[in-house]
């Protein structure tokens, strides 16, 4: 297992997030480091979409791992994408939405930070709480 959620904390899906980084992006990072995923699908409504590219097109914080799900249809968004792969060392795209054959919790946009292998804390981007996702990646820069 790549990372574990404490009892503080609760992530149901970090054995299949990790699966999903290990076997799609061969990506498995350090238990020691921090990290946040912000894994966002884009294939729901325009708005939300798109508020939730801006955050990361805005955000320039190394740990925060953008993981981009199916915008390959839109080109509206590819635009906004390019920001956000140029702000992040570390992105992942999954323009075949293979995160589907996992257990993630992605149905909405979500936000899991780790460190220490532990879960600090985890966020169902819910419409409303587009800023408060922003609110969170700006306290830990």
């Amino acid at each position: 297992m790549l990372v574990s959620c404490s009892s503080d904390t609760t992530y149901p899906y970090t054995d299949g997030l990790s699966l999903y980084l290990e076997e799609v992006h061969h990506f498995k990072p350090d238990v020691k480091d921090e990290v946040i995923y912000y894994i966002t699908p884009l294939d729901g409504c325009d708005y939300c979409v798109e508020q939730n590219l801006l955050v990361l097109a805005r955000n320039t914080n190394e740990m925060v791992i953008p993981i981009l799900i199916d915008y390959s249809y839109n080109k509206d968004y590819i635009k906004i994408a390019q920001k956000v792969k140029e702000n992040h060392k570390t992105y992942f795209e999954d323009l075949d939405s293979k995160i589907e054959s996992y257990q993630t919790g992605y149905i909405n946009p979500i936000l899991v930070h780790f460190k220490n292998g532990k879960c600090l804390n985890y966020m169902e981007i819910q419409d409303g709480d587009i800023s408060t996702a922003e609110k969170y990646l700006k306290s830990v820069e």
